[in-house]
């Protein structure tokens, strides 16, 4: 199994709930890569996550990084403070338009209701007396 380490560059997931996101990019150095044998790695990630998990540290928590460590990768990948606060404006905006459809969709279900009711009503006739 070869190992590489990727670039990580400023991202655009929605779902980071403060501070910038990060993602992957394509570049690595192949200077950085190196072999190892599956079974062995297999091994240490089995041991890395029963250290993690007898910390009883929730996974989401052991998973995510804080803003400020976050800000820093950027800061040290060469991002401006300029691009990481549009990158977090831009988040914001995209977080309002998923709430807003969300809305939406509640709103539109109630008036889909409606309307069937509505046709229901017009198809039953009248009783005659």
């Amino acid at each position: 199994t070869e190992i590489r380490e990727y670039e990580r560059i400023l991202g655009d997931n929605p779902c980071t709930r403060n501070g910038p996101p990060i993602s992957i990019g394509w570049r690595y150095d192949p200077e950085q890569t190196f072999a190892v044998d599956v079974d062995d790695y297999e091994m240490k990630i089995r041991r890395a996550r029963s250290a993690q998990q007898s910390r009883l540290l929730p996974w989401v928590k052991a998973n995510t990084l804080p803003r400020h460590e976050r800000e820093e990768i950027l800061f040290n990948a060469g991002y401006t403070q300029s691009q990481i606060a549009a990158a977090i404006r831009q988040n914001r905006k995209v977080k309002n338009r998923r709430q807003q459809t969300v809305t939406n969709l509640n709103a539109a279900m109630i008036e889909e209701v409606v309307e069937s009711v509505g046709r229901q009503l017009r198809r039953c006739k009248p009783v005659s007396r």
